[in-house]
């Protein structure tokens, strides 16, 4: 009994947290289906010993929104990461010429907690302007959609032809 509540205890906090799913089914006996529980600590722990792995919260239209989000960080020659799934984009690095091909957004808010790293700036990578505003839930002026739209086109050019 008592390795049960304990296991209830930490389900809780994940719960609290991360948010287990509401469709828990509960035994005849009473207990909790554990199956569903132990794959959802395990999604969470996964993702919080990932040092790239953060979630924002903020307020869109009175109501408290959370996103999470994976950062490749600034350093020249890591390997750049989707900010919407932590893949890492093979032979694409920050600072080479391949870095043109996505969408660099620079997060500077206050309102992420990280383990490692306080509170320095995210730098968050899409495949496309309008991939992050889905991500974020926001609008990105034209002018700027035009312009990395050009420097998006010149890079594959640029790519094609040095084959």
């Amino acid at each position: 009994m008592g390795e049960y509540l304990e296991h209830f205890e930490q389900t809780e906090i994940i719960s609290e947290e991360h948010g287990l799913p509401e469709n828990i089914s509960i035994t005849d006996d009473g207990t909790i289906d554990s199956s569903i529980i132990e794959k959802k600590m395990k999604d969470v722990l996964k993702k919080t010993s990932d040092k790239g792995y953060n979630k924002l919260k903020f307020l869109i239209n009175r109501e408290t929104t959370k996103i999470e989000v994976y950062d490749t960080g600034s350093n020249t020659g890591s390997m750049i990461r989707l900010a919407t799934s932590g893949v890492r984009m093979a032979k694409h690095y920050v600072g080479s010429k391949s870095e043109d091909l996505y969408f660099k957004v620079v997060y500077t808010g206050l309102r992420h907690k990280t383990t490692k790293k306080g509170n320095e700036a995210l730098f968050l990578y899409y495949e496309s302007p309008e991939q992050w505003e889905r991500h974020f839930k926001t609008t990105c002026p034209a002018d700027v959609k035009s312009k990395w739209n050009q420097k998006y086109h010149k890079a594959l050019r640029k790519q094609f032809s040095n084959k």
